[in-house]
């Protein structure tokens, strides 16, 4: 069967990189190069582009009302590509991303954005527990350093446990290629 992707370019919201509110993502120039590249492949080869969008409680970082709430403009959307809502760590979990992903016939997700230990996982998870063929892209994923890990473990320990179970960890110059694509 032909694998019908989509991409999962979750939380990848202002306020994540700029510091104001909330810690900054480390290298989160970077980090934004890359998701910027991985949306240009998935243009390039028609594959959907779905944004995972944080809603924070009132007064709380990722709320509506507060600085730096909207999708960085960098990878900020384009006519097409679809926004879910979401309220928890999960991008499945009551939201209408499971609709989405049936309406467009996809089988397989890649994903990446922000935090790695939160959200990419769980919803890399939750895709898989729905049965989706899950491409996690390995660099593709950031946070931010905590008082026992550095960013960079967090991530790698986190592409560790997505592979320990079933995902597809791959770094983006590798997802070319891996999934067949021009």
């Amino acid at each position: 069967m032909k694998s019908n992707y989509a991409l999962l370019v979750i939380d990848m919201q202002l306020c994540g990189f700029d510091g104001k509110i909330t810690p900054p993502i480390e290298d989160g120039d970077q980090l934004v190069e890359k998701v910027a590249k991985l949306i240009a492949l998935c243009r390039l080869n028609k594959i959907p582009i779905i944004y995972i969008q944080h809603c924070g409680s009132s007064g709380l970082p990722y709320a509506k009302e507060m600085h730096g709430w909207e999708i960085h403009p960098a990878v900020f959307p384009q006519k097409g590509d679809s926004i879910v809502f979401k309220r928890n760590s999960s991008g499945f979990e009551e939201t209408d991303l499971r609709q989405h992903l049936i309406k467009l016939g996809v089988n397989s997700v890649i994903t990446c954005g922000i935090q790695s230990e939160f959200c990419v996982t769980n919803t890399s998870m939750s895709a898989l527990g729905f049965g989706y063929k899950v491409f996690v892209a390995a660099d593709v994923h950031g946070t931010v350093s905590s008082d026992e890990w550095k960013a960079d473990e967090i991530v790698g320990r986190q592409n560790s446990f997505l592979e320990q179970h079933q995902a597809s960890v791959i770094a983006l110059n590798e997802l070319r290629e891996v999934l067949n694509l021009s």
